[in-house]
């Protein structure tokens, strides 16, 4: 017979059945039974920008996280290739980057990214008036210029041309781009030509654009292909008819990313091939942010300190020695001691990485460049925030302090959650089944159910074949909300029907303002608390002498990779699916 959690048996000493004991009821909240998701350490950021970030998450009533991620993203699409931190020589790093922000539909992903972009789109707007001018300037030259190649086509045909070669028409200037809403590989070509620092994408919904691939070319590896070099900016050719004998030649393809996913779509991004496509994506799901009141109306981010920051950021540009087709990026070195701190941890790292395998063996092998180009992000975030009136900051160096909060993100913040990602969130599509079971059980108050009723009359979405509504049923039984109904023993021959008994402590239960209240508080135990995180991460990073909290990025303690305790779930032998053969009794357990 099947058990609670809390070891109570849904049977007495004589065989009958008895309601098990308090249901918990925070299975109706929005991620009661969701893994404890790492807190963002937003001092990784200068003063002036984490507190634009905190003002901006209350105002879109959006996690900090995302906002955050944004941040990064936009920091990322400024710099781009103009710049390069070296590990050591031969390992360089462009700062671009690839972010995915995940979380439940209305979870205010894209209101998170708005901000963001309204800066990012403001700077688009005096490119676009720029080039207007450029073009209104060379407009005269190429009416001329044009007249002149009249003159001497002419005079060619006359016999009188002086020169072998037509006057040459001037080009019209290249357009200068930073972010793009939509693109396919053919459109986004022209760009990258014309912008070799390299662009940046915001995406509702990057499922949707991973999806779209091969569209037009059938499997979309090619396209694929071609985004993957785009996150290592590196020089491309393509190779068509329409273009002739000489390939359409791209001398940058730098291309960062940031879009948001749902749970259950990440399947879209991690599944298939371990192509390394998805390890390219630092992974961002926070828990659900609570709103308990609408914003303060007196709020109100300093938007002009930022577009000020990222207009320092535009003007960043390639080494003087580049040509048209060969951009050369400005290497920074990293100091000395960021190059110790580095090292020491590469060194933890890698050997945990070399242990291993399948895809968290794939992302952990991305995250030392994904450490550097934080860091290198960072630095000169910091270097723009701390010159307002000095408009020719130029960073020389990344230095200790943004390497160490380029490894606190790594260790801290996208580690974890590539575990819980990978692990499978808390809410993924098997607890909201769950859920929306047991709120149809609330709805309908019935005394008993079966599977046959919940896949065809109740049609919840993801209960509609036997697996999941086995999954579901036995995650409520686990939460003492039904139990398996008495079922007749013909001598052990018979075959269990799967029905089950709603605890009739249910519907007292949910009737109950107390037992709501108790539910709810339950319902925010899963969840890490922010302040106390934030002081663990800032007294690990200072270096406490209690050895249990000392640095793990500290070079005198070795890198320490806690387990999840969830990573092993032990096969319940009680499970009805877990059984292949008859119980004791002889029944064979039914499917549906």
């Amino acid at each position: 017979m099947s058990k609670a959690k809390n070891g109570a048996d849904h049977a007495n000493s004589e065989g009958e059945y008895i309601p098990p004991n308090a249901p918990d009821m925070s299975i109706l909240e929005e991620n009661s039974h969701s893994i404890e998701r790492p807190v963002f350490p937003l001092s990784v950021f200068p003063d002036k920008i984490k507190e634009w970030i905190e003002t901006e998450a209350a105002i879109k009533c959006a996690p900090v996280d995302y906002v955050a991620a944004c941040m990064l993203g936009a920091g990322a699409a400024l710099v781009g290739t103009t710049r390069q931190v070296q590990g050591w020589e031969g390992f360089n790093q462009y700062a671009l980057l690839w972010l995915v922000i995940i979380g439940n539909p209305s979870s205010n992903k894209s209101p998170s990214m708005s901000g963001i972009e309204s800066q990012l789109k403001r700077l688009e707007r005096g490119y676009s008036k720029a080039h207007k001018a450029a073009l209104l300037k060379l407009e005269k030259k190429i009416i001329e210029a044009k007249k002149a190649k009249k003159e001497w086509e002419i005079a060619v045909e006359s016999g009188e041309a002086v020169s072998d070669t037509p006057p040459l028409i001037p080009a019209k200037p290249p357009r200068k781009c930073t972010i793009l809403d939509s693109f396919t590989q053919e459109a986004l070509q022209p760009v990258q030509i014309a912008n070799p620092k390299g662009v940046i994408c915001f995406k509702d919904e990057i499922s949707g654009f991973i999806g779209s691939m091969g569209r037009y070319s059938g499997s979309g590896q090619a396209e694929k292909a071609y985004y993957l070099s785009g996150y290592d900016g590196k020089r491309a050719s393509d190779h068509k008819v329409k273009y002739g004998d000489e390939p359409l030649i791209i001398p940058k393809t730098g291309l960062s990313l940031i879009g948001g996913v749902q749970p259950e779509k990440l399947h879209l991004i991690n599944g298939g091939d371990d192509d390394g496509f998805a390890a390219r994506f630092l992974m961002v799901a926070p828990a659900i942010r609570k709103v308990d009141q609408i914003p303060d109306p007196s709020l109100k981010p300093d938007s002009e300190f930022l577009y000020q920051v990222f207009l320092r950021l535009s003007k960043f540009e390639h080494d003087p020695c580049s040509t048209y087709d060969n951009p050369i990026a400005i290497t920074l070195p990293l100091d000395k001691e960021a190059k110790t701190l580095f090292g020491d941890w590469y060194i933890g790292h890698k050997a945990k990485s070399d242990q291993l395998d399948g895809a968290k063996a794939s992302y952990w092998g991305k995250m030392q460049g994904q450490a550097l180009r934080l860091a290198l992000i960072l630095e000169c975030l910091d270097g723009a925030c701390n010159s307002v009136t000095n408009n020719s900051f130029e960073p020389v160096r990344v230095s200790y302090a943004s390497m160490k909060a380029a490894l606190e993100l790594i260790e801290y913040y996208f580690k974890p959650t590539v575990k819980n990602v990978l692990g499978g969130l808390g809410d993924a599509p098997n607890i909201r089944a769950t859920r929306d079971l047991a709120k149809k059980i609330i709805e309908d108050r019935p005394e008993k159910i079966n599977s046959t009723e919940i896949r065809r009359k109740w049609k919840i979405e993801g209960l509609r074949t036997a697996a999941p509504i086995m999954e579901a049923t036995q995650g409520l039984i686990d939460l003492n909300w039904i139990y398996w109904t008495e079922q007749p023993r013909n001598g052990g021959n018979g075959r269990r029907k799967n029905e089950w008994t709603v605890n009739p402590l249910v519907y007292s239960s949910f009737n109950s303002a107390s037992t709501r209240s108790s539910g709810a508080t339950s319902a925010n135990t899963g969840f890490s608390d922010r302040s106390t995180t934030s002081q663990q991460v800032s007294s690990g990073l200072k270096g406490s002498k209690d050895p249990s909290q000392q640095n793990p990025l500290d070079p005198t303690c070795p890198v320490v990779d806690q387990p999840q305790s969830n990573e092993n779930t032990p096969v319940d032998p009680l499970d009805p699916l877990d059984r292949q053969e008859p119980d004791e009794n002889g029944i064979i357990w039914e499917d549906v």
